[in-house]
């Protein structure tokens, strides 16, 4: 059979719709690129659509509006898996949702009857705390001064070694962090005792303190007897602290 020859009108329009359709590939194009019309795509997408420049613009911010609106939508396909999923969503909520409801409930009712618990056990210990307290005020005068007694022993003779030891660690701590470059450290080194700096005469005219090599040996005594006077200082608290609780188990003749 012989194909039918178009018209010359027919000619025209199907030349004026390729056109068309190319411009508007052009505006997808520049659309998916995330870029502006370049100068001549601009005039051709105008000429080929007649649209007025402000036009041209709608019609790019058309075809990003499309592809967003695309890229929401999925595929047929996926919109079908999106369906699938959302019905055994649902089915699988209307199973098992009333059953995990019921055990969060129990597990709600457990969490506040142990926070109630918990609350009021703190509340017992501290009342009864608070009484033992009070009891020992109520304590005979003898016994109060037995206690006394056992509290001012323990301060000067352990409790004295304690302080000593801290104050004697805390000496050595801080010797170790001078530095003979600080003035103000070093006029802390010459405070420590004789022998620690000496005054230098500089050929400029100029004075200056300088450390000495007594002092450097008394840092290395120090950093070498930190670690028994820390050891002493440990046991010098263990035994303080049971000698005031023995002191104060003397007050507990009502508890």
């Amino acid at each position: 059979m012989a194909k039918t020859r178009m018209s010359s009108v027919e000619e025209i329009n199907a030349a004026e719709t390729e056109k068309m359709e190319a411009a508007d590939r052009l505006l997808h194009s520049a659309a998916l690129e995330e870029r502006d019309l370049t100068s001549s795509e601009f005039n051709f997408v105008r000429r080929e659509l007649s649209l007025e420049p402000k036009d041209v613009r709608s019609e790019l911010k058309r075809h990003q509006r499309i592809l967003k609106l695309k890229g929401i939508a999925g595929s047929s396909q996926d919109r079908q898996q999106l369906a699938n999923h959302a019905v055994a969503s649902r089915e699988r909520l209307e199973t098992d949702g009333p059953r995990l409801r019921q055990e969060i409930e129990q597990r709600q009712r457990e969490l506040r009857s142990m926070e109630s618990d918990a609350s009021h056990s703190q509340r017992r210990c501290e009342e009864a705390e608070k009484a033992v307290l009070q009891l020992r005020e109520l304590a005979p005068s003898w016994v109060i001064e037995r206690y006394r007694i056992a509290v001012k022993e323990a301060k000067q003779t352990v409790g004295r070694q304690l302080h000593d030891t801290e104050r004697e660690i805390a000496l050595d701590e801080s010797d170790c962090k001078l530095e003979a470059l600080n003035q103000r450290d070093v006029q802390a080194m010459k405070n420590r005792g004789d022998g620690f700096v000496v005054f230098r005469q500089l050929p400029s005219g100029s004075a200056s303190f300088q450390v000495t090599d007594k002092w450097l040996r008394r840092l290395e005594q120090q950093a070498e007897q930190l670690p028994s006077l820390k050891e002493r200082e440990a046991k010098l608290r263990d035994e303080f602290d049971s000698l005031m609780s023995n002191a104060e188990k003397l007050l507990d003749c009502y508890c």
